[in-house]
């Protein structure tokens, strides 16, 4: 049981990492469910490295997704997948984002903002990290003002120390405003902004809050996944959607106001993104896809002890990490 527990222990940590080759073991995929969770189909399959991020340009059909190996796109049927350009080292805050505006590609680097035209050219760094400007960990867009909305720490050099803050500023990196500087944790995770609703939520550790797009009114919903790492608003049917990542895994959705939680999607969830136009999510998994081929007997046995294994490991190194920090586990 020891040297089952170490190897599995041992290719989690090289799959994380990115050492290993691409293969049913370490490979992620794209899945396309509807919003209830039903109907999956894998449209994109063997993706390389530590998952990030994924985010949809619907009017141009594509779907853009970021790893440790770089930023993605193919159209939203999964074909033509092209890299668009190299990222840097992922961050070591914990947490990287990027999202997608009408024409550009925003990102995180190690707390760094930078941008880029949707075809990859053009990369500029709009925010750097500081000591007295903070560290931006998530991203969201308010396409009806145009404006850039970061959630990150005011330290940004340690996990351990320093808060929770939120900041917004036009996509060219001028103009920010502190909206927050108290009452959020150290962990910050998934973050996301309508201006319809004039709301931002904001999830942390075993936590999930929501204020006004100006930072005031900030509120405590009844939810408490371990770690809400992407949040999305379904703004026409009043509803948020959320990814667990330790001691659930998968994605749930409940009302604005917390209420009527309900499990959409169980298994290993690294970023997704809604388009309830069409009734759809667009799931960046890490487990090598839910929909294996038929012939994949065998490897899909050992994909499933795998994801056992990976969970166990996660649960294990979170609660130390939550232990480490005083936080609850």
């Amino acid at each position: 049981m020891k040297i089952a527990r170490r190897w599995l222990t041992s290719v989690l940590l090289l799959c994380w990492a990115g050492w290993v080759l691409p293969s049913p073991l370490c490979a992620g995929s794209i899945l396309q469910i509807n919003l209830d969770g039903t109907n999956p189909v894998n449209l994109v399959s063997n993706i390389s490295g530590s998952l990030v991020e994924l985010d949809l340009d619907l009017p141009d059909n594509k779907m853009y997704w970021m790893t440790s190996v770089g930023i993605f796109n193919a159209n939203l049927n999964g074909s033509n997948v092209q890299e668009i350009l190299p990222v840097g080292p992922l961050s070591t805050l914990g947490k990287d984002d990027m999202i997608i505006t009408p024409s550009l590609i925003v990102w995180t680097e190690n707390g760094n903002i930078f941008r880029a035209n949707l075809d990859g050219t053009n990369k500029q760094e709009i925010f750097q990290a500081s000591t007295s400007a903070g560290a931006a960990t998530s991203l969201a867009y308010d396409s009806v003002n145009g404006l850039l909305y970061w959630y990150g720490r005011n330290d940004p050099n340690s996990v351990n120390d320093g808060h929770g803050i939120v900041r917004s500023m036009n996509l060219d990196g001028s103009n920010t405003k502190n909206l927050i500087d108290s009452g959020l944790g150290t962990i910050t995770y998934g973050f996301a902004v309508s201006d319809s609703l004039n709301r931002m939520y904001l999830g942390g550790h075993m936590s999930m809050h929501y204020a006004s797009l100006d930072g005031s009114g900030l509120t405590t919903l009844p939810l408490t996944p371990f770690y809400d790492g992407t949040i999305r608003i379904d703004e026409a049917n009043a509803q948020i959607y959320y990814r667990d990542d330790v001691d659930f895994q998968g994605s749930e959705r409940a009302n604005l106001d917390g209420s009527g939680l309900q499990v959409v999607y169980q298994g290993p969830v690294s970023g997704f993104q809604i388009d309830p136009q069409n009734n759809t999510i667009f799931l960046l998994s890490s487990g090598g896809g839910s929909v294996p081929e038929p012939s994949s007997l065998v490897i899909g046995a050992t994909g499933a002890l795998v994801l056992i294994g990976y969970g166990c490991w996660r649960r294990s190194r979170d609660r130390q990490i939550a232990c480490n920090r005083g936080l609850p586990s």
